[in-house]
């Protein structure tokens, strides 16, 4: 239909007619705001032939790059809630995009690295909101240096206890969910 599986079998590819549908125009030149959300897209590379592309949603896909936004330099506001996102690296692929000013990127692995939302502010000035919360002057003031503050690793009693609870609800679990289970921790030490 309007997604087709790409050839490695690794995930769904965004195409030009789910494009034209959803951002309700006949050619992607015109394509202002697009709503991806929920579609399973894991590869977005026609993204890089919208130029005029304003406001886009990709929350709820399995993107694990950001690389194909960096032609969009007309940009204002990106929804990357619930990706596969796991390096803040990604991000640099925003820095050209002057013109954005909200960026919404938590539920993705890169928002749980210690000092997430500081190192998002400097490495994208830019922003006027970040996980839709506004961004004040003084965490654009907030130095970098500041990494030794990091929260204390947690102890190998800590984890020892954390793995044995986890272990006591796998007991819980039936065979389906068992199943279910395995594929999404696959999915994340990939």
């Amino acid at each position: 239909l309007l997604l087709e599986m790409m050839s490695d079998g690794g995930g769904i590819l965004l195409r030009r007619d789910l494009v034209l549908r959803r951002a309700r125009v006949d050619s992607l030149e015109k394509v202002r705001s697009l709503n991806l959300w929920g579609c399973k897209l894991s590869n977005v590379e026609l993204l890089r032939s919208l130029p005029s592309l304003q406001v886009l949603n990709l929350s709820c896909n399995e993107l694990t790059s950001l690389e194909s936004l960096a032609n969009c330099t007309k940009l204002k506001d990106l929804y990357l809630r619930q990706n596969r996102l796991g390096d803040l690296r990604q991000l640099q692929h925003l820095q050209p995009l002057a013109s954005l000013q909200s960026l919404w990127v938590e539920n993705n692995p890169l928002s749980r690295v210690s000092g997430y939302r500081r190192k998002v502010v400097q490495l994208l000035p830019q922003l006027k909101y970040l996980d839709n919360k506004a961004v004040s002057e003084e965490e654009r003031q907030q130095p970098l240096v500041q990494e030794e503050q990091q929260e204390p690793m947690p102890s190998s009693t800590t984890s020892s206890n954390v793995l044995k609870a986890v272990l006591c609800l796998l007991g819980e679990l039936d065979h389906s969910s068992l199943t279910e289970l395995q594929k999404e921790v696959a999915k994340l030490l990939d």
